[in-house]
């Protein structure tokens, strides 16, 4: 019995033999017989992006671009990649064409109005929390940041009559479990003397009693939240310990955020879903999102990829890649989903820098710079190196 590879082939020789008795032996030699017709090369373009540097989206169109001034017959499939976090909103918008941008005013992490969108196809909606409460690496001040802005988002989705939510959890810059969120859908938070609290990351451990209830949103919706972050929310391994340092916390406040997440689990009645998988992505909003609107986490990349259908695509090539390749790809996210994924099509991973362990990521890894360009001029001529990229090596 022929494998994947082999069946593919016998088609094209088939085409190939079809198309010559058709428009005669010449004509189809000029198309290449080596390549047995460039213009049936199908390529899927996949990659993440190359963070600090480019977007997944203009990766995407620059490899096609050079891909198409080689093969122009090829047949190109881009398919932007993320994983719950950067650039998970750009495939959501990508994989349905008749999705738009509902364009929202809320607040940002520090309570100041601003512009964002979420994306709405049909009846669902895909919310990037990333946009709402974002790292603000010009004010990093992880304990008096809020999620409120996410909790406004989610409301004006109900508003528009949104039957499921897909809540992408990364890049946040907030460690309040939710509670920001949750004030803007209608809870209130109180000390042992009922003073109103703010929701922050600051009063977690003085919350003593919670009051209010959030209105028919789990019966009005369906959530679901897209991430790969496997944390709980509370413990060395939590939310704090793990992200709140990158946020601005010092050895103090991420002591005082660990035992405000315990407390705040605790008080809430909702302890058994800290200690579960992804409680701790985005500064807590796992937990926030699984305890009060009952939501499953589902992986980011299996999320993307199955948006686009990319286990249905046949391809002879798929061209994948991050900033970065080295040992800890083989344990990242995106790329190595792309190639737990392959299921026997060929994989090229293109990068800005290889490191140690490229060579056991299964596949070809070749970097796009210059070997003895400065990392510092790569990342200004990113564009450029990619435009300039030998792809017609690896075709």
């Amino acid at each position: 019995m022929l494998c994947k590879d082999e069946r593919r082939r016998f088609c094209r020789i088939i085409f190939f033999l079809l198309m010559c008795a058709i428009k005669g032996p010449v004509q189809c030699a000029q198309a290449s017989f080596l390549n047995l017709g460039g213009y049936l090369m199908k390529i899927i373009i996949a990659p993440d992006s190359f963070k600090g540097s480019i977007e997944a989206t203009q990766i995407c169109d620059l490899l096609e671009k050079n891909i198409l001034n080689k093969k122009p017959n090829a047949h190109i499939i881009k398919m932007p990649l993320g994983d719950g976090g950067e650039g998970t909103e750009d495939a959501f918008y990508t994989a349905y064409p008749k999705s738009f941008k509902k364009e929202v005013i809320i607040k940002d992490l520090f309570g100041r109005k601003k512009s964002v969108h979420y994306i709405i196809n049909g009846e669902e909606a895909y919310i990037e929390t990333a946009l709402a409460v974002g790292l603000d690496k010009t004010r990093l001040d992880v304990m008096h940041s809020s999620s409120e802005g996410v909790g406004q988002m989610i409301l004006s989705a109900q508003k528009n009559g949104i039957k499921r939510i897909y809540l992408g959890l990364g890049g946040s810059g907030t460690c309040d479990a939710g509670t920001g969120a949750l004030a803007e859908m209608g809870l209130h938070f109180y000390d042992a003397q009922n003073n109103t609290l703010k929701p922050c990351g600051e009063s977690l451990e003085s919350i003593y009693k919670i009051s209010g209830e959030i209105k028919n949103l789990t019966q009005m919706c369906e959530f679901f939240a897209v991430a790969d972050v496997q944390n709980p929310l509370y413990g060395e391994n939590g939310a704090a310990y793990v992200y709140a340092p990158q946020k601005g916390a010092d050895q103090q406040d991420v002591q005082v955020l660990d035992r405000g997440l315990r407390n705040f689990a605790k008080v809430s009645g909702y302890d058994n879903v800290a200690n579960s998988s992804g409680s701790g992505a985005a500064g807590g909003l796992g937990f926030f999102i699984k305890a009060y609107l009952n939501a499953k986490i589902i992986s980011g990349i299996d999320f993307v990829l199955d948006l686009y259908k990319y286990d249905e695509i046949d391809a002879d090539l798929i061209i994948t890649g991050e900033g970065c390749i080295d040992e800890q790809t083989l344990y990242g996210k995106t790329v190595s989903g792309v190639l737990r994924r392959a299921n026997g099509r060929r994989v090229l991973a293109i990068c800005g820098k290889t490191g140690i362990g490229c060579k056991n990521l299964g596949c070809e890894v070749v970097s796009i710079n210059p070997p003895d360009e400065p990392p510092e001029i790569s990342m200004k001529n990113v564009i450029k190196n990619l435009s300039d990229f030998n792809i017609d090596k690896y075709l």
